[in-house]
């Protein structure tokens, strides 16, 4: 379960709300030049890049790209925002100052978007800019936008006229921290000062928007004497010898110490990788998500998941995906087959095969199943269900469908369903338990029951701020008499006083064989689901919840897991 925040608000707040403007923005009439370099220094990420991302297609000398439809799902009270790709897991640039970059796209159908920056934070409920200039081809104009969402900055925005031929040469370039941009060699030119907005490694983006376009020509260089390099993803994650992880091993080499991951930090971040050697399990936080995996009826968008599962198998961590059937995360032509019992199973058990067939061997561990109980805010369906799309149109015995496609896809998987709100909360682990019995009733494939672990108020004592580990332990064992297992699968808190609950966690799933292993949601609180974009576009990473804060630092959670593992 990600907390929603109602302040979360999409981009195009920040102009309706009149949000303070990164930097001044300008037109002027300058000489231009519309060639292409070709310079030995000029790098050629047509030619010698590698696009790992989903909707384009690499020939010899050129980019096709095609729409996907990536974009967050309009859901609990959130718009639908566009989530265009970024080139992640490719090629990306490393700068020393100055530099330039010229493209030639032509065969465009529909509208063009190009971006390049700072990885932006995607969760399921939104989209946090940290760094990026977006270029977006319209039928006429270019439009050009720089936004940074973090604290202090926000957005501006200005365009050129297009004209209807058929190709285009746009040009832009970042010096003494003016970005300009020209379109067809013309004198008119946008200008911005961008400061540090875009950082010293930039990675790219193309999406496609009803219809498609053809990149001909992409060339990267240093000017002024500064240079430019290519660089490949790096995703090495450490083994750290005295990490978390080497300590759980000593105490029980059977248990897994896991962090759910997102792709952006991983690539960008060097001290997020460093401090994901203390695990030796991951967890796909987002990227496994319907709306960001499988974003239309033909359209798969594996490269995100591609690269963090490598990632991890490399530093030899087990994988666990989330979550193949969910009530939220859903992109819209799922949605559009609510009602339609017939359309909606096939679309479910084909997006299942087709991801757990992919990952087999690979992916140990799926959540199939995501939260089909009921939130505390709506009303209940038959056996406390949640009333999503799933219960909805195929029934409240949709699960038994889900299970069993599944274990046809990859019999050697280990199953999960997972839920929140049973740590503390007896009717509900009540009603988990009953589906439970429902299921193995009818022979339906189950490995076990994900504990979410989100610890708020609600869920901790009234005497203090620790977890009951001897309840916890005690449904743990009502798991086992059943033949499954439990797992502790999104560990967060929201008090930094909450601090004791990793360790109570930690202990609690030591002393059972039938817990296999802890998740933090999580790594720093930098890039935690528990930030937020206020009202002027803002986002505020989160003060509390995870092992490491927003800069880093080990909060008192981490030397309270050392504690309970020493």
């Amino acid at each position: 379960m990600e907390r929603f925040n109602p302040r979360r608000l999409k981009l195009a707040a920040v102009l309706v709300a009149g949000a303070a403007v990164l930097s001044a923005c300008s037109i002027s009439r300058l000489p231009s030049n519309p060639e292409i370099p070709t310079s030995s220094a000029a790098i050629d990420l047509v030619r010698n890049g590698t696009w790992a991302i989903a909707g384009v297609e690499k020939a010899d000398n050129s980019l096709r790209v095609t729409p996907t439809d990536l974009a967050i799902a309009e859901q609990d009270g959130s718009p639908r925002e566009d989530n265009p790709a970024i080139n992640l897991f490719g090629t990306h640039i490393d700068r020393k100052g100055d530099f330039s970059v010229a493209l030639k796209v032509s065969d465009r159908t529909g509208t063009a978007h190009i971006t390049l920056g700072t990885p932006p934070l995607i969760e399921d409920e939104f989209r946090a800019e940290l760094g990026t200039l977006s270029l977006t081809m319209n039928d006429s104009t270019l439009e050009v936008s720089l936004s940074d969402q973090t604290a202090g900055k926000a957005y501006a925005a200005d365009n050129l006229p297009l004209t209807d031929a058929p190709e285009h040469i746009l040009a832009l370039a970042v010096t003494d921290d003016i970005l300009t941009v020209s379109a067809n060699g013309t004198t008119e030119k946008i200008t911005m000062q961008v400061g540090d907005t875009l950082g010293k490694s930039i990675w790219f983006g193309l999406d496609a928007r009803e219809g498609a376009f053809t990149i001909d020509a992409f060339t990267v260089q240093g000017e002024h004497n500064d240079t430019v390099a290519a660089r490949s993803a790096n995703t090495t994650i450490p083994k750290l010898k005295h990490g978390l992880a080497s300590l759980v091993e000593t105490r029980r080499p059977d248990m897994k110490l896991g962090a759910a991951i997102a792709p952006g930090p991983l690539v960008s971040e060097p001290k997020y990788r460093e401090l994901l050697g203390n695990f030796n399990a991951i967890s796909i936080e987002n990227a496994a998500k319907w709306q960001f995996i499988h974003p239309a009826p033909d359209v798969y968008n594996f490269a995100d998941m591609d690269g963090m599962v490598q990632a991890a198998l490399k530093a030899k961590q087990k994988v666990h995906g989330h979550a193949l059937i969910f009530g939220e995360a859903n992109p819209q032509w799922v949605q559009d087959l609510a009602g339609n019992p017939e359309a909606l199973k096939q679309a479910a058990v084909d997006h299942i095969t087709t991801i757990m067939k992919r990952y087999r061997g690979k992916v140990a561990s799926w959540d199939v199943i995501n939260e089909p109980l009921a939130d505390y805010d709506t009303d209940p369906g038959s056996y406390g269900l949640r009333k999503n799309i799933w219960y909805e149109t195929l029934g409240p015995d949709y699960h038994e469908t889900m299970l069993h496609a599944a274990h046809e896809a990859d019999p050697k998987a280990e199953l999960w369903i997972n839920d929140f709100g049973m740590e503390a909360d007896g009717e509900r682990f009540q009603q988990m338990l009953d589906l439970v019995d429902r299921l193995r009733a009818h022979g339906v494939p189950l490995t076990g029951i994900g504990f979410q672990a989100h610890i708020d108020e609600g869920d901790t004592n009234t005497t203090d701020t620790h977890i009951d580990v001897t309840m916890l332990r005690s449904r743990i064992q009502e798991l086992e008499k059943r033949g499954l297992r439990a797992r502790f699968s999104e560990l967060d808190i929201s008090n930094a006083s909450e601090h004791a609950v990793f360790s109570d966690t930690i202990r609690a799933c030591l002393g059972e064989k039938a817990c296999t292993s802890v998740t933090v949601w999580g790594v720093t609180d930098k890039y935690s689901s528990g930030g937020d974009i206020d009202q002027f576009g803002i986002f505020h990473p989160s003060d509390v919840g995870l092992l490491w804060d927003k800069k880093f630092k080990a909060t008192k959670g981490v030397e309270a897991i050392r504690r309970a593992l020493r």
